[in-house]
């Protein structure tokens, strides 16, 4: 009955309510709940108060009130907050602030009238993220949050006095001593209590009976409550410090009080900066995780890629907070479109991208660059490459959310990056498997996986000025288990990465692909840290490949300016460093921890040493020194020094062409055993 009559309210404000989302629709039908249940509460709170106000004690006092108000709006605007998900991308997000503690303060000291103040910056704080608010249902939400901290904390807080006064509190409390304080102490904790069965009660159990008549209320809605619930009364705990203040304020002065406050400000602004940074750890770790799961099911599943919009609706929802998402081949065919039954986005998005293919974020509120029209999400725009020829042959388009307490969305360009790469993989696959049924199946699945494999390699080393830099990779077969990565990291450091996984075959390329992928994305969030990125590649590889392999792994993180190199070594042959400096002038930089992929609980260590002018740093796989010529002879890592120091002062790329070239003459016309990896770095003299 209740649900029937709020459909039909529904259906007179949104006039296409009826094709929404059942999501969409049950969300609206929760704001417009809360509202109907807030507005009287709202009035019998205003009525109460102002029947308790003392109206002579406001105008008299009326400089401190304001000052009470002031440092109440200053706190709630460092508020910090929690996120609530589930595995199918439905988020909750709940805030919070210290302002309670000013407020407490001044209740205590001034008595009912005080609650005036709760109400004022409660209404200066939602005021102050409406500007934020750009489509209707942030205003539906917005309002209904609004009216909601309008009855529940200041009927609350009245209820709590209430008791207080009961107990035989006075104001202003100027004691702490227990027998006149503890009063206040019940009071607080009345307050808190109050404020959460308003939350867990009232509001959130009722509107998911609303939402759910039927069959009640999900297992995961109850924990989402039970977790905001928790959430409440953790953050608003701090209010007995109020109580402190408010003694502070009245036995020593504003100068004590604001010591205090002073103090109160530093845990706000350290609790904002956890709450977001907790935020963006979270929402990387969904990003990897669900990587993850798409890279194995991928592998997993049949070549012609039928399967691929299936997979990219399991685990695409599960990786963002989105609005809505879609994923779009040029050819025509659409591989997910979230949520499915809104209408698709604009063909300009897709005919922009095509003459435009580049990576694009359009923050919220600023123009949209296929229509010039303001946009109400940020939208993240990406275009999908052709592994084989580099070309556009897709897009993905994702549309985020504002956050209501003005916390933008994550930059996601990193995993739509990871997952247009994937997707470009699974249809060249695709590609290869539909070529393999006319001709050569085999060996032109190979070739195709082999080009794939190249373009995991980077296309370009990025210049180092100063430096000399030269990089290879010659494979033993079509693919190979070997590669090296040279990338930019911030504040101009560059990361270098030498790998081996220790078996040929396409078994260790596909190891290698998810190795590259793991380490490429733990470098992006530990930059500098060589030892952590090896730890977490490793744990991550024991724990979702289930292979019988391992991989070896130098990995460097060089600083250009200072010459600084800071590495760790996972049980890969040790690269040779050629110093200008000291009477060592041959240094090997040896393993800091074992290969990766073996011991989960495996630790890496880490080593530093400078590259002077003149210093020659040269890395490579075990290809190089394990090559052997037709008498059965390795080329042996002792041979490999001394062609490295024969050729010390020469440019990097000279340094290679020329062991390329010794190895080239041993080897002779025996086939190549085993793929050979090298990096040559030199540093010029100034």
């Amino acid at each position: 009955m209740i649900r029937n009559r709020l459909d039909s309210l529904a259906r007179y404000l949104q006039s296409n309510y009826d094709s929404l989302p059942e999501t969409t629709q049950n969300q609206l039908l929760v704001e417009l709940t809360g509202i109907i249940v807030s507005l009287p509460l709202v009035f019998v709170g205003l009525i109460w108060l102002i029947s308790l106000s003392d109206w002579s004690l406001l105008r008299d006092e009326w400089p401190a009130f304001l000052f009470f108000l002031i440092i109440a709006i200053l706190l709630g605007r460092l508020s910090f907050f929690q996120i609530l998900g589930d595995i199918a991308g439905d988020f909750d997000y709940n805030t919070s602030n210290l302002a309670d503690v000013v407020t407490t303060s001044a209740i205590f000291i001034f008595g009912p009238t005080a609650v005036w103040l709760v109400i004022l910056q409660s209404l200066a704080y939602h005021l102050g993220i409406k500007r934020n608010l750009l489509t209707p249902a942030e205003y539906r939400n917005w309002l209904r949050n609004m009216l909601f901290n309008l009855w529940a904390n200041p009927i609350a807080v009245l209820m709590g006095l209430l008791v207080y006064e009961g107990l035989g509190g006075r104001f202003p409390l100027s004691d702490l001593a227990l027998q006149s304080s503890w009063p206040a102490f019940v009071a607080v904790a009345v307050i808190l209590i109050l404020n959460v069965i308003f939350f867990q009660f009232l509001v959130f159990i009722w509107i998911r009976l609303i939402w759910y008549p039927e069959g009640g209320v999900r297992n995961e809605d109850k924990r989402r409550g039970l977790e905001a619930a928790r959430f409440l009364l953790v953050t608003q705990s701090p209010s007995f410090f109020g109580i402190f203040g408010a003694i502070l304020y009245v036995d020593i002065g504003v100068s004590a009080f604001l010591f205090f406050i002073a103090g109160v400000f530093l845990v706000s602004f350290l609790a904002r900066r956890l709450s977001q940074a907790v935020m963006v750890s979270d929402q990387r770790t969904r990003e990897v995780t669900q990587l993850e799961h798409l890279s194995r099911a991928l592998l997993a599943a049949p070549s012609d890629a039928s399967t691929l919009p299936d997979i990219l609706a399991a685990y695409v929802p599960r990786m963002f907070d989105y609005v809505q998402a879609e994923i779009h081949l040029f050819s025509g065919q659409t591989l997910l479109q979230l949520p499915e039954n809104l209408a698709p986005l604009n063909k300009n998005v897709w005919s922009w991208l095509r003459d435009n293919p580049k990576a694009v974020r359009v923050p919220a509120g600023h123009p949209i660059p296929w229509t010039g029209q303001t946009g109400s999400n940020v939208i993240s725009i990406i275009p999908i490459l052709s592994s084989e020829t580099s070309e556009p042959i897709g897009g993905i388009c994702l549309l985020q959310g504002q956050r209501v307490f003005a916390q933008p969305p994550a930059d996601v360009h990193a995993p739509l990056q990871s997952l247009a790469d994937q997707i470009a993989l699974a249809l060249h696959g695709a590609e290869v498997y539909r070529r393999d049924l006319i001709q050569e199946r085999i060996a032109q699945e190979l070739a195709v996986a082999g080009r794939i494999q190249a373009s995991f390699l980077p296309p370009e080393l990025p210049p180092l000025t100063g430096w000399g830099l030269a990089a290879t990779l010659q494979p033993a077969r079509e693919t190979a288990g070997d590669f090296y990565d040279v990338f930019e990291l911030p504040d101009s450091r560059i990361g270098l990465i030498v790998a081996d996984v220790a078996d040929k075959g396409m078994g260790a390329a596909l190891y290698m692909a998810v190795s590259r992928t793991l380490l490429r994305i733990y470098s992006s969030e530990n930059q500098g840290q060589p030892d952590i990125v090896l730890q977490e590649t490793n744990r991550r590889l024991l724990a979702d490949t289930q292979a019988d392999l391992f991989v070896s792994v130098f990995y460097g993180v060089l600083d250009p300016i200072t010459g600084r190199l800071i590495y760790a070594n996972a049980g890969h042959n040790p690269p040779i460093h050629l110093s200008s400096q000291g009477d060592q002038p041959v240094r090997h930089l040896n393993p800091t921890g074992m290969i990766a992929g073996v011991l989960e609980e495996a630790e890496w260590g880490t080593e530093t040493i400078m590259l002077c002018p003149g210093d020659m740093l040269v890395a490579f796989s075990d290809g190089v020194i394990d090559a052997q010529n037709d008498d059965g002879d390795f080329f042996e890592e002792q041979r490999l020094q001394v062609l490295v120091e024969n050729s010390w002062g020469n440019p990097a790329q000279k340094v290679q062409e020329d062991l390329l070239s010794q190895i080239g003459q041993f080897v002779g016309d025996a086939p190549q055993f085993d793929d050979i990896t090298l990096l040559v770095l030199t540093r010029k003299h100034l």
